[in-house]
């Protein structure tokens, strides 16, 4: 348990009536079951709700979404790597500082 979950709980800044419940946020890991699991399971409650599509994700979503989201951070790592090598501004222009 964090730090910070644990001083919520302490301090009564965590439960119902009116105060926040604590919340720790994680990095899901990709390669682990578990977060796999979690990870489906919160983008079918998004999906399912009226801030989505108000459907749940299909079968087929539901079997290829990790698959999909682990390409996506491959290719993701690749253009971190290549914008630390070069310094970029908005709008097109050129920052000569390397």
């Amino acid at each position: 348990m964090s730090r910070r979950l644990q001083h919520a709980r302490r301090n009564g800044t965590g439960g119902k009536h009116g105060t926040m419940d604590a919340i720790e946020v994680v990095r899901a890991d990709l390669a682990c079951s578990r977060h796999q699991a979690a990870v489906v399971a919160m983008m079918d409650a998004y999906s399912a709700d009226p801030m989505g599509d108000g459907h749940p994700l299909s079968d087929f979503a539901k079997l290829h979404l990790i698959a999909g989201l682990q390409k996506i951070r491959i290719r993701a790592g690749g253009l971190r790597r290549r914008l630390r090598r070069r310094r970029f501004t908005l709008h097109g222009e050129t920052n000569l500082t390397r």
